[in-house]
């Protein structure tokens, strides 16, 4: 875990955002993909909470959790509906929440953070499932590696730690999490 730097962040903040760099953390952790690989990736979240989403994905990655790829919301700057179709898991990115251009997302803060979005879409308040990639995943009882439930251990851990879970609200964001 290190700070920060502003081209760390090159892409996703934008003047007017409510925290900046020095208010982040860069982490660099290991990973398993979907076919098992280990890898390493990159989130990027508030400095408060870094030292919590370290473990989080620790435990994650100790019970066998699968993530596709984690890489710095840079690579696609800062777009999040191509970001989502990547299948990306990310946290930082100083944004609109998509589908809903009045509310600014807690992207923005870096206390959220999507994790395999394609086999954990999205309804945003427009009704619209995002990504349009990952419309198979809708049906939630498709058993598939990297799909989020609420008996995943990557959602207890969160949930244990006071965080919250977007796969229980009305419009359902299977991917979303925010750190407590």
């Amino acid at each position: 875990m290190r700070a920060t730097t502003a081209d760390d962040v090159r892409y996703t903040y934008r003047p007017g955002c409510p925290v900046g760099a020095s208010d982040l953390r860069t982490i660099t952790m290991t990973y398993r993909t979907y076919t098992g690989q280990v890898r390493t990736g990159v989130l990027i979240v508030a400095r408060e909470h870094a030292s919590s989403v370290v473990g989080l994905f620790r435990q994650a990655f100790e019970a066998g959790f699968r993530i596709n790829r984690m890489d710095n919301p840079n690579l696609w700057k800062g777009d999040d509906v191509q970001m989502m179709a990547a299948d990306n898991t990310s946290a930082f990115n100083c944004r609109q929440v998509t589908g809903n251009a009045s509310g600014l997302s807690p992207h923005s803060y870096g206390t959220a953070i999507d994790v395999n979005t394609r086999r954990n879409p999205y309804r945003a308040a427009n009704d619209v499932w995002y990504p349009s990639n990952g419309s198979r995943w809708i049906d939630r009882s498709v058993d598939d590696v990297g799909v989020i439930r609420s008996s995943s251990t990557i959602t207890r851990a969160l949930l244990r730690s006071g965080g919250i879970w977007g796969g229980t609200w009305a419009d359902p964001d299977y991917q979303h999490f925010e750190v407590g």
